[in-house]
């Protein structure tokens, strides 16, 4: 009974949590917001990651949204965009999308912090004990829920494209930890 009691407060806990990153997403809000969201509820990307570093330090000069320990023990990076941003622009001449301004320079963002994270491999061990080898990254930005079908397909072929580094969207967060909930509620 105990335990039952335990597994409904943690479920009540987590509808409440998604409950507030919806709203979050609706409201335009800073990154700053987000962060502070995810760090107490990182639980929404599954088990994908097993643990969160206090330290946002990833070289000299940088710093990263989350420095995270993946299931692999080797260290990984999310950053965290404006869900309101805009992801894609349409070329009509071509008739394709391609990554908009915002969604670009998150790109050029994180191939510059897997390169100075690998650069910075040594210190960052001694300094943070963290473990680097070909790290990557996770970009949450913008919201996918009104994106076109061409738009989605643009996503999907893109992060195809990218080599260590996976675009998703605050839409695709939220339903991910929503199924990860049901989930684990219907096993309890």
């Amino acid at each position: 009974e105990l335990n039952n009691l335990f597994v409904s407060i943690k479920h009540a806990k987590n509808k409440q949590a998604l409950s507030q990153l919806e709203q979050l997403m609706r409201e335009t809000v800073n990154e700053e917001q987000f962060q502070n969201w995810i760090k107490i509820n990182t639980w929404v990307f599954g088990t994908e990651y097993i643990k969160r570093f206090d330290t946002r330090k990833i070289g000299i000069d940088s710093q990263a949204d989350f420095i995270v320990e993946s299931l692999d023990g080797f260290t990984d990076l999310v950053e965290l965009k404006k869900s309101d941003f805009k992801l894609f622009e349409k070329d009509i001449s071509r008739n394709c999308y391609y990554p908009s301004k915002n969604l670009s320079q998150v790109i050029g963002q994180a191939i510059h912090y897997i390169k100075v994270m690998e650069d910075h491999r040594a210190i960052l061990k001694e300094d943070d004990d963290l473990e680097v080898l070909k790290p990557r990254v996770k970009v949450v930005i913008g919201r996918s829920v009104n994106l076109v079908h061409d738009e989605k397909k643009a996503l999907r072929l893109l992060n195809a494209t990218l080599h260590g580094i996976e675009i998703i969207t605050y839409d695709e967060i939220l339903s991910r930890a929503k199924r990860s909930e049901e989930r684990r509620v219907g096993k309890e």
